[in-house]
């Protein structure tokens, strides 16, 4: 079995950094709850 770092991503977060940050800044303009079920994630995986 071979391990290799993706980059962008820390630890063992599903999501790459990137893409934390660009449902965030979706947040600001909905609540959490919808951009969730806009992008069928959960909003505590970010």
């Amino acid at each position: 079995m071979k391990v290799e770092a993706v980059a962008g991503c820390e630890g063992k977060h599903r999501f790459t950094t990137g893409y934390a940050w660009f449902l965030a800044r979706w947040a600001k303009r909905l609540p959490g709850q919808e951009v969730g079920e806009a992008f069928q994630t959960r909003w505590a995986q970010v």
